[in-house]
């Protein structure tokens, strides 16, 4: 049946940026979790009426119920700074790695 929702994860230098597909799920049935470098990704899908009462369904290959994901990355998240939207039924979540682990520039003292 595949796993859901779909996702694709990218690494930048100064974080990740990851999508999930969640098509026919409303924002409000969304819930991201970060801890430390964990990020995990619940919901609930909600099954919506073919056609109405009486109508029997001869075939539903969209899964519907709840789901959940989790994903370790590399290197902790600044959480204080993590960004979710969801549009057209993508969820994009902008994740900055923690300024502990993030690449810095050391000045050079002359004498």
């Amino acid at each position: 049946r595949g796993v859901f929702p779909p996702v694709n994860l990218g690494e930048t230098e100064n974080g990740f940026v990851l999508t999930a597909e969640l098509p026919g799920v409303s924002g409000e049935n969304i819930d991201v979790q970060i801890e430390g470098s964990t990020v995990t990704l619940s919901g609930q899908r909600k099954p919506r009426s073919v056609a109405g009462d009486g109508t029997s369904v001869h075939r539903r290959e969209r899964q519907v119920g709840t789901f959940r994901r989790a994903f370790e990355l590399p290197t902790e998240i600044d959480v204080d700074q993590a960004k979710a939207t969801h549009k057209n039924g993508v969820l994009t979540l902008s994740l900055p790695k923690s300024a502990a682990v993030q690449p810095r520039q050391i000045e050079i003292e002359s004498r």
